[in-house]
């Protein structure tokens, strides 16, 4: 997945980011 294409998306570290 791309973490650092999308603000409300899982990052590659399982995170969640928004």
């Amino acid at each position: 997945m791309d973490s650092q294409n999308s603000t409300n998306h899982e990052t590659k570290d399982g995170k969640w980011v928004g």
